[in-house]
């Protein structure tokens, strides 16, 4: 019987802060916008006007964003638990057995709970500062301006603004562990059907099919990636002119 020799090394710390550097950037980001929506300037002078509107949380936000934060806030916390779940003793690699489990390949990263726990904390705090500049925007004083449409689409904006850089530094982050776990997979899966091959043992449909899995997920990860960088450059056009906007001082 041949055994696949499991050398596993440690998570070191670089390992683990280069995958926080993404969220990171989102958080830095959420926080320096929310210190500016604190600051926002409330309308002065002898007569104040307002407009009687209901603001909610999620009103002032694009739908297509909304969703593309849900969704990746979703996808990172099953990539998390299936890689939890599906890690080896170590809990950062994953093991693939062949030849009916006389023979067996293991990789890593991968995402088990030594870099799942640590992504996942992030994702909240990151989650929690996004909420909280979400709700100032929704909750800050409206400009003075004639033209209603013109209030809206500053606040759509700015909610713009707060989370695009959480959904893309997110994005990032749940892409960088796709793409790393499915070179994982592949790796370990090519090591146990090599590793079977070289016995003469059956290598398995587990063994034969996951290298092609851990390769699409590879390149689903890239794909992801991709667009969460796409995602960060992404702005809300103010459909009218600032210069049509009525001042204070006016």
């Amino acid at each position: 019987m041949y055994i696949t020799p499991l050398l596993v090394p440690t998570v070191g710390r670089p390992g683990v802060a280069a995958m926080m550097l993404p969220l990171a950037f989102g958080i830095a980001h959420s926080g320096v916008i929310l210190v500016g929506e604190l600051t926002w300037p409330r309308p002065g002078g002898m007569v104040r006007r307002a407009r009687l509107a209901h603001r909610g949380l999620l009103q002032a936000i694009p739908v297509w964003l909304l969703r593309t934060a849900i969704g990746t806030l979703v996808t990172g916390i099953v990539v998390i638990a299936v890689g939890a779940v599906t890690a080896d003793r170590y809990d950062r690699s994953i093991t693939v057995h062949a030849g009916d489990g006389l023979v067996e390949g293991a990789a890593s990263p991968y995402v088990g709970s030594g870099y799942g726990l640590p992504a996942l904390v992030g994702l909240g705090c990151l989650l929690a500062l996004t909420t909280a500049a979400l709700l100032v925007v929704a909750n800050r004083p409206a400009i003075v301006t004639d033209d209603a449409d013109v209030e809206g689409a500053l606040r759509r904006a700015s909610a713009q603004r707060v989370l695009r850089g959480a959904t893309a530094a997110a994005m990032i982050l749940v892409a960088g562990l796709v793409t790393v776990s499915g070179l994982a997979i592949r790796s370990a899966a090519k090591t146990a059907a090599q590793a079977a091959r070289l016995e003469d043992l059956p290598v398995g449909a587990v063994a034969s099919l996951l290298p092609w899995v851990g390769g699409a997920l590879a390149l689903i990860g890239l794909v992801g990636g991709v667009v969460g960088i796409g995602v960060l450059f992404i702005r809300t056009r103010v459909p009218v002119p600032a210069a049509e906007l009525v001042t204070t001082e006016q």
